[in-house]
C-alpha cells in the first residue's frame, strides 16, 4: 500500500481512473477528532476485502491522524472539516485484469465543511423521489465503491427539480434503498425502520452506529424491504451520513400528475431521537 499526497498525480493507468476499481469514505473532523473513526476503518476493511484490495489499516489510521493534525494547524479548516480517503486498487495495464504485483494507492484530501449544513436542522430538507433506479447487485451491496454514475444521475435530477434538496432512491425492484448520498430511516407504528442493504446501496457509518446503539438500548429499529407507499405513509423520515449526521425531511415531493407535497409536521421531534443517539455516541469520547 502506498499513501500519496493530494498533489501526487493520478496516472492514466490508475485503476480507479479507468474502471472505478477502488473504494472511499468521507469523514467529518471536529476539533481534531474524526467522528465515527472506528466505523470508517471497519467499513474500509470490509469494502477492500470485498474488492480484494490489500491495505494496512494501522498505517492508514496513522496517515489519517497525520492529515488531521496538519489540517488542524493550517488555520483554514481548524475546527471542522471533511476528510476524504480514496483507496485505488493501484495501477495496471490497458485491460480489466489487475496487475497481481500492483499495490493499493491511498490518497487523503481535506475539504471545507459545508456551511449550509449548520443551519439545516431548524428547517429540515425537502426531498423528492428519484426516477433513476439503482441496479440490484448483491455482490457489491453495502460497499462504498468508486462506481457512482447512478448518484451522478440522481444529483442531476435533484438539480432539475425546484425546491428539492435531496432524493429518496429506489432499486429496480421498487424497494427504497437510500438517499442520493446517505441512508434512510423512517418512523411508523412506534418503530424506526431502515432499508436492508443486501441488494444495493451503501452501508453508511452513521447507519451502522445508530442500529448498533439503538439495539443496545432496546430502541426498536427494523431492517426490511420497503416500498414508496411505506415511505409516504411514514410519520417521519431521516437521512443520515457522516457529514450531516442526522437530518430530518420536512417535505417529500410525491410523484404524481400535480407533484403533490407530503409534509411531516412532527418530523423534527421524532427524528431528534436518532439525532440524540448519534450525538451521545459522538460526545461519549469512544471514538
Amino acid at each position: 500500500m502506498d499513501i500519496v499526497s493530494n498533489s501526487h498525480p493520478i496516472t492514466s493507468d490508475d485503476r480507479t481512473f479507468n474502471y472505478g476499481d477502488g473504494v472511499f469514505t468521507t469523514m467529518c473532523v471536529s476539533n481534531g477528532h474524526v467522528e465515527l473513526l472506528p466505523y470508517h476503518l471497519r467499513r474500509l476493511t470490509h469494502d477492500t476485502n470485498v474488492l480484494g484490495i490489500a491495505i494496512d489499516i494501522p498505517s492508514l489510521s496513522d496517515a489519517i491522524d497525520h492529515a488531521v493534525a496538519v489540517e488542524a494547524t493550517s488555520g483554514a479548516n481548524a475546527n471542522r472539516f471533511v476528510l476524504k480517503v480514496h483507496v485505488s486498487a493501484g495501477t495496471g495495464g490497458r485491460g480489466y485484469a489487475r496487475d497481481p504485483h500492483a499495490k493499493a494507492i491511498v490518497r487523503l484530501t481535506a475539504h471545507p465543511y459545508p456551511a449550509s449544513y449548520e443551519t439545516l436542522w431548524s428547517s429540515g430538507i425537502t426531498a423528492m423521489c428519484a426516477e433513476t433506479r439503482m441496479a440490484v447487485q448483491p455482490l457489491f451491496a453495502g460497499v462504498k465503491h468508486m462506481n457512482r454514475l447512478e448518484q451522478v444521475f440522481i444529483k442531476q435530477e435533484i438539480a432539475r427539480t425546484p425546491n428539492a434538496q435531496d432524493a429518496l432512491v429506489f432499486d429496480t425492484e421498487g424497494n427504497v434503498v437510500e438517499s442520493s448520498a446517505g441512508n434512510v430511516f423512517f418512523y411508523q407504528n412506534d418503530t424506526w425502520h431502515t432499508p436492508v442493504i443486501d441488494k444495493a446501496g451503501v452501508n453508511g457509518v452513521v447507519r451502522q452506529c445508530l442500529i448498533e446503539h439503538m439495539r443496545a438500548s432496546n430502541t426498536p429499529v427494523v431492517e426490511g424491504n420497503y416500498s414508496r407507499n411505506d415511505i409516504e405513509s411514514a410519520h417521519a423520515i431521516a437521512i443520515t451520513n457522516a457529514v450531516v449526521g442526522v437530518m430530518w425531511v420536512s417535505n417529500l415531493i410525491v410523484p404524481s400528475n400535480d407533484a403533490s407535497l407530503a409534509t411531516f409536521s412532527n418530523g423534527q421531534h421524532l427524528c431528534n431521537t436518532l439525532r440524540t443517539v448519534f450525538k451521545q455516541y459522538i460526545d461519549s469520547g469512544k471514538q
